[in-house]
Parts: C-alpha cells; sequence; structure tokens
C-alpha cells in the first residue's frame, strides 16, 4: 500500500511541477539593455556617482501582472504581495534615507512590480510529507525593480530578479502557504535592491 501511495504521489509531482520562475522583461522597466547579469540570473543598473545626494525616498503603489510564467492570483494574495513587498523595501531603505510621500530635490523614486508568481501546492504538499517526509511543490515570485530621482526621472540604479526557493533554503513553511514562498522571497528581493544604491 505505501509503495502505491509513493507511486502516486511521485505522478502527482510529475503533474504539478515545481516553480521555475526567471528574471523578466516585462516592459515595467524604460531600459533592459543598460542592465548587466550579475551570473545569478539577475540583471541589475547602478549610477553609483548620482546616488550621493539623496537623503530621502518615497515608494510608488507597487505593480502586479500575471506574466507569461505565473499563476492565477485571488484580489487578497495579491494584495498580501503588493503590501509585503512594499513593507520589505521601506524597511531596507529606511537604515539611511527618510521616508517621505511628495517628490523633492535629493529624494529617490522607489518604482516596484511584481511580474510573475507561482503557488505552492499545499494539498500535495501535506500528503508528498506524511509520506515522503518532504514537501515537493513550491512557489516562487519574479520582480522588477528601479529608482529614479523624484523630480527628474533620472535613473539611478535597477533591478530584475527571481526566487524559486526550495526545503534546502530554509523555507520549509511555505511550502504550506500557497503564497508562502513568495512572500518570503520579497525580502531578499528589498534588499538586492537596497544594494543597488549607495552601500550601507
Amino acid at each position: 500500500m505505501k509503495k502505491l501511495i509513493a507511486a502516486t504521489i511521485a505522478s502527482l509531482v510529475l503533474l504539478s511541477a515545481c516553480s521555475n520562475l526567471e528574471t523578466t522583461r516585462s516592459g515595467f522597466l524604460n531600459n533592459y539593455e543598460q542592465m548587466q547579469p550579475n551570473g545569478k540570473g539577475t540583471l541589475t543598473y547602478s549610477n553609483s556617482l548620482a546616488q550621493k545626494r539623496y537623503t530621502a525616498f518615497l515608494v510608488d503603489d507597487v505593480q502586479y501582472s500575471q506574466g507569461d510564467k505565473g499563476e492565477v492570483l485571488n484580489a487578497e494574495q495579491i494584495a498580501t504581495l503588493k503590501d509585503t513587498y512594499r513593507n520589505a523595501v521601506t524597511k531596507a531603505f529606511s537604515d539611511k534615507y527618510t521616508l517621505v510621500s511628495t517628490p523633492a530635490a535629493n529624494v529617490m523614486r522607489v518604482r516596484l512590480s511584481i511580474t510573475s508568481v507561482n503557488k505552492s501546492t499545499v494539498p500535495l504538499n501535506y500528503v508528498s510529507t506524511l509520506v515522503l517526509l518532504t514537501p515537493v511543490s513550491n512557489g516562487g515570485i519574479s520582480t522588477e525593480s528601479e529608482i529614479v530621482d523624484a523630480l527628474t526621472g533620472e535613473r539611478l540604479s535597477a533591478l530584475s530578479t527571481h526566487s524559486n526557493p526550495t526545503v534546502f533554503d530554509g523555507k520549509f513553511s511555505g511550502y504550506f502557504n500557497p503564497i508562502g514562498h513568495a512572500q518570503a522571497a520579497l525580502e531578499s528581493h528589498a534588499t538586492q535592491l537596497r544594494e543597488t544604491v549607495a552601500p550601507r
């Protein structure tokens, strides 16, 4: 019986593909040719000379698109991911810069977009954990972001990146929330964006 159950789960795993999202070029950013790969599937751009005069930042509303490889999310899931992303970026930049609400001199505008999301298959993960002692269906997320001068629109930095967390990344709880892995990855994406600006 156990062999039959294991074989059934194996079949379900094949049918329920794990997240394999990639870095996107969705059109959210104005210039992708300017960006350079970092060897980890991430594209970045940083104008370090232009960044030195900034003392504050503001964050635009987070944009969302399903993308070619993304899965359908409900309104609550989209809102949760948008809030998580905005909060993570605000926290990351508040170490050195002041959060403001209106454009002004020496203020950076942060533009954010979620460009693809894959969900964990929670029921399958419960069954596979009971039988195989490990979850098997992970989630993932791709994002694009950009920092520009709040008044002139001059580009200061940009990032396009993705994450497909696994159990080996210590993201075990993400297997039991459809968007858990996507949420967890956004803190890392915020940190990566922060690192495109003058070092902490």
